[in-house]
């Protein structure tokens, strides 16, 4: 259940980022970098 949430959350900021999607783990730690940075991950 928690890993759909974080799914649905992850997706949700990589449209708002326009980020490409093979990106692979640069994209998953620039999303973790964000989170933890306190940036809006929702615009």
């Amino acid at each position: 259940m928690e890993e759909d949430i974080f799914e649905r959350a992850f997706i949700h900021w990589k449209e708002k980022r326009k980020m490409k999607i093979d990106n692979g783990d640069n994209e998953i730690k620039e999303y973790w970098d964000d989170y933890f940075s306190g940036k809006p991950l929702y615009s």
